[in-house]
């Protein structure tokens, strides 16, 4: 185990190795990432909100078929901008 920041890693540097069956989290919602972070993801996800990058972060670890079970804020799955293009993103 490392106590670091998950969101630290560039999504591009993630690989079939690192993928799981199951993601069941809790993520620290309610903030913004410092600068720098947003880089670590693709454009169309860039964002400071920790909800959205936490949730693309997610949906890249999982394997194909995978199942997640995440704490979501309230309000989450009916934002607009980054929120929708997550939206578009979940099987």
């Amino acid at each position: 185990m490392r106590h670091d920041n998950s969101l630290s890693r560039p999504i591009r540097d993630y690989r079939s190795k690192d993928k799981v069956d199951v993601i069941c989290t809790n993520p620290p919602f309610g903030g913004t990432e410092e600068d720098g972070i947003q880089a670590n993801f693709p454009s169309a996800f860039r964002t400071k909100e920790t909800a959205d990058l936490f949730m693309v972060l997610i949906m890249t670890l999982l394997k194909d078929g995978g199942r997640g079970a995440v704490v979501l804020p309230d309000g989450f799955l009916f934002g607009e901008g980054v929120k929708t293009r997550i939206k578009e993103k979940l099987p």
